[in-house]
């Protein structure tokens, strides 16, 4: 058996896409879930008592950011992947909600405040509750030319100088060592 299942609400740029595939993969179902200009449609395919709990764990498990005013399920005869998988957001006239911006979770604000995490003290951090993040972080990968490092540095990358031609950090280096 396969549905499509429509969600609508506050269910993009809050780390719906994410939610659903561990669900779906934890439920062993297949298929897929993407965005569009509506929201969310997930097709997913297993067996009937599976996709019920799918939709069960959605109305009461949504993202802590996410809020799903309706859900309407039709049954879907299309091919499905072999697995269950986040595929590329569809285009469309935009009738969803959006996200306001929303402060990282206590999580993130642990991880950024603990001097063994790798993101200790990264001023950039997004919570992965927010699938929107990705896209930001994307983004962002683009405007950074490769040559000043990646977007999230690891204890003991070499981050470049950001001061002015000629003038020296600590013990005369140019760039920050964490």
């Amino acid at each position: 058996m396969a549905l499509e299942i429509r969600v609508r609400g506050r269910v993009q740029g809050v780390g719906f896409r994410p939610t659903v595939w561990r669900m779906a993969s934890e439920l062993g179902l297949r298929g897929e879930v993407f965005n569009d200009g509506e929201g969310v449609i997930v097709r997913a395919g297993g067996t009937r008592t599976d996709l019920e709990a799918l939709i069960a764990r959605l109305q009461r498990e949504p993202p802590p950011l996410g809020r799903i005013d309706t859900i309407e399920t039709r049954e879907f005869f299309g091919a499905l992947p072999a697995s269950f998988r986040i595929a590329e957001s569809q285009g469309g006239p935009a009738c969803t909600e959006i996200t306001p911006d929303a402060a990282i979770c206590t999580a993130c604000a642990a991880e950024v405040f603990d001097r063994f995490e790798r993101r200790f003290r990264y001023p950039f951090t997004n919570c992965p509750h927010r699938d929107g993040a990705i896209f930001n972080v994307q983004r962002l990968r683009r405007r950074i030319p490769q040559s000043r490092g990646p977007a999230v540095p690891r204890r003991g990358d070499r981050l470049p100088c950001l001061r002015p031609q000629g003038k020296t950090g600590p013990a005369g280096r140019a760039g920050r060592v964490f």
